[in-house]
């Protein structure tokens, strides 16, 4: 059980620290594609 238990406390940590780097990517991109659409037009 304490193995398990350490192994659900990394899986939640990659959980976080992917949906945070996957927000920054997002956010980064919002403001990227905008600045694509003008050049193209």
């Amino acid at each position: 059980m304490i193995i398990a238990h350490r192994i659900n406390r990394r899986v939640t940590a990659l959980i976080m620290i992917n949906t945070l780097w996957i927000s920054r990517c997002i956010a980064t991109a919002r403001e990227r594609i905008p600045k694509l659409c003008d050049r193209g037009e």
